[in-house]
């Protein structure tokens, strides 16, 4: 089994895009994320989805999440 090495960390999107080519190459991958610290494929990708939707500014602060939590749920 061969494996490869970056000098520096990628995220997670790369990685995926990194396994997309080398299978694209007809390459065997074996898909182990990495530093997925015990999380699951589902957990890593709606990680990657919220930091999507942070960078469109598609988030809440921490005050307006109270605030919506308050009001639905309330004391």
């Amino acid at each position: 089994m061969n494996s490869i090495r970056f000098k520096k960390d990628i995220s997670f999107e790369q990685y995926n895009m990194v396994v997309r080519i080398l299978e694209a190459l007809d390459i065997e991958v074996e898909k182990d994320a990495p530093k997925s610290h015990g999380l699951t494929e589902k957990d890593l990708r709606n990680i990657e989805i919220s930091h999507k939707q942070a960078e469109r500014g598609e988030m809440l602060s921490s005050e307006e999440a109270h605030k919506k939590m308050w009001a639905k749920y309330g004391n």
